[in-house]
């Protein structure tokens, strides 16, 4: 009788697992798209964002656009996680964002339709996007606003010479550190009505980290003097860059195409409208190596002026419950490549994260950076916890120093609470009132009752438990070590992350958008180099050959292999070769390098 009784409980606490696993791995997750502009002018572009966000536990691939009549240029994507406990129990919130921008090809009112995207076995839906395409539509940052000044200074003559349209590129310094912060101004100097249309396709800053903060502020003409002479100057763009490697890097030339306004000679004639293009010379920096940091010094990687603050949301709380101390690195300069602190062990405290938030020329300011850390602590016993300081090492390069700065030391009181959470120095007894008596049944009748133990099924169901008991140890060392260790993390994913690029090109293959799959394949490649062969992201292609080139012997594969590189990038920023692409050749020609690249990595 007592096997029966222990049998059917069980039978109850094994059903109770089940659940429990199944509402552990529900997820609750939102799948949107919208565009920062739903009317823009057919010389325009805009963005289209894919956002994806929940408790998401399955793997998801980036979502594939449907055809559209709307040009790609490209694909850029973002990823936060967000860690909160209450009452000791952490949900993690995972937010991704695919970022595309569009081109339109004509004008008039067209609709993105719904998105699918694959989560794990569920398929999830976006809404659909309406955009309408005028004549003329928003300002954007690579396509300026035209403006009709009324100043009457301007030349007149129908003779334009070099000086009287200039396009220069200023930048606010030519030498300097790696990683440290700079930024470039695209103005035009002209002595003519001017108005610009749209800057050129988006040149390639090998070599540099790039963002553009020019802001969406209208395009304003002023009178002022270059070089000793009266002109009229419009201040165009101005882009944040970091050399992430030394040497003497290049800024490379912008293109601009304007409208030059020629005012008739006499009542009987029409002004003269004519169409230019103007070029900035390319800019040559020398970038410094940092000097070696003082021995001792654990270099965090940053480059700038910076300080340093730190808060504690409570000093006092109750077992089980959770306080949180908030780091805020902020200042000038590049905290891009910046490592986190790692906080110390303290005894009996439980320490999540950090959760990070980056941020870098904020409100469109050049060089402002800030980083916010937040650690989450669970004390695990009651008691008084020393919060000891964080140290901070940055290189300032106007000291030329390093410099280290330090948080603040808290104190955490701990009470006991209604959760006391077990610790290997430390288990507590916890005693449940009115449950420590067991009464006597006389009168227990069972009647058609299986035995348990009998069954396949419940044997089945011990051997799955006992042996997940090691399979999830394992993957908890795996996860730990992926977590940790940055380099094995990016070689373990780098197979996974090709894969994904392959499928986005074999669906333009399929699908016969060439621009999809030379920009897909491109990426994917670099991208799978540089991961493998544990050098910083963004490297050039010069650089990543090179260090090929000493992986491995096989000379032919990598000339291929530079070939069809050099392929990609002469179609995305050559016109000429647009026309003379062969995609089914150059399909199967990727499979070929791929394999190779593959078994001798």
């Amino acid at each position: 009788m007592a096997n029966i009784v222990l049998n059917k409980k069980l039978s109850l606490c094994f059903f109770l697992l089940i659940i429990c696993m199944a509402n552990l791995f529900a997820s609750d997750i939102d799948v949107s798209a919208y565009v920062d502009e739903n009317t823009v002018g057919i010389n325009d572009t805009f963005k289209l964002y894919i956002e994806i966000s929940g408790s998401i536990t399955s793997s998801f691939e980036q979502p594939l656009l449907p055809n559209i009549p709307f040009q790609n240029l490209g694909m850029s994507q973002s990823s936060s996680t967000s860690i909160s406990v209450i009452n000791g129990k952490m949900t993690s919130v995972k937010k991704q964002i695919y970022i595309y921008t569009l081109k339109p090809q004509n004008m008039g009112t067209f609709s993105i339709p719904a998105i699918t995207i694959k989560i794990g076995k569920d398929t999830y839906k976006t809404n659909g996007v309406n955009i309408t395409v005028a004549e003329q539509g928003t300002t954007k940052q690579n396509q300026p606003t035209q403006r009709t000044t009324q100043t009457t200074n301007f030349k007149t003559s129908g003779q334009i010479n070099n000086e009287d349209i200039v396009f220069i590129a200023i930048p606010s310094k030519t030498s300097l550190y790696k990683n440290e912060t700079f930024y470039v101004d695209y103005t035009i100097y002209t002595r003519y009505n001017l108005q610009p249309t749209r800057l050129g396709d988006e040149p390639s800053f090998n070599g540099f980290w790039k963002e553009d903060i020019s802001g969406n502020a209208n395009i304003e003409m002023k009178e002022t003097t270059w070089n000793g002479q009266k002109y009229y100057s419009i201040h165009l763009r101005r882009l944040a860059l970091a050399p992430n490697k030394t040497g003497t890097l290049t800024i490379p030339s912008q293109t601009l195409y304007a409208d030059v306004i020629i005012p008739s000679n006499n009542f009987f004639s029409f002004a003269d409208r004519r169409s230019i293009s103007v070029q900035t010379s390319p800019i040559k920096i020398t970038v410094n190596e940092l000097p070696a940091p003082p021995k001792g010094v654990e270099f965090s990687g940053a480059v700038g002026d910076f300080k340093i603050s730190s808060n504690l949301s409570q000093t006092q709380l109750k077992a089980g419950e959770s306080a949180t101390l908030t780091i805020t690195v902020s200042g000038n300069g590049n905290l891009r490549q910046t490592n986190n602190p790692v906080f110390p062990d303290v005894s009996n405290l439980r320490v999540l994260g950090p959760e990070t938030d980056t941020q870098h020329n904020i409100n469109n300011e050049a060089n402002t950076a800030k980083r916010v850390l937040k650690y989450a602590f669970l004390p695990q016993d009651e008691g008084f916890y020393n919060i000891p300081s964080i140290d901070f090492t940055y290189f300032n390069p106007i000291k030329k120093q390093y410099i280290t700065l330090q948080t603040s030391e808290f104190k955490l009181q701990a009470e006991r609470g209604n959760i006391v959470v077990s610790t290997y120095s430390n288990q507590k007894m916890i005693n449940a009132e009115g449950s420590d008596i067991g009464f006597i049944v006389t009168n227990l009748r069972f009647s058609g009752f299986k035995i348990l133990f009998k069954e396949t099924w419940y044997w089945g169901l011990i051997l799955f438990s006992i042996i997940s008991i090691p399979a999830h140890y394992f993957y908890k060392l795996e996860q730990d070590k992926l977590s940790n260790n940055l380099e094995y993390f990016r070689t373990r994913k780098a197979k996974r992350v090709l894969k994904k690029y392959l499928k986005n090109t074999s669906f333009a293959y399929k699908h016969q958008q060439n621009n999809q799959f030379y920009d897909s394949a491109y990426k994917g490649i670099l991208q799978y180099l540089t991961d493998k062969l544990s050098i910083p992201r963004g490297s050039t292609q010069t650089s990543i050959l090179s260090d090929l080139r000493e992986k491995i012997s096989d000379k032919e594969q990598i000339e291929k292999l530079e070939s069809f590189l050099n392929k990609c990038t002469e179609y995305k920023y050559s016109s000429s070769s647009v026309d003379n692409v062969d995609i089914h050749n150059d399909y199967f020609d990727l499979k070929n390098i791929v394999d190779g690249l593959t078994k001798q990595l």
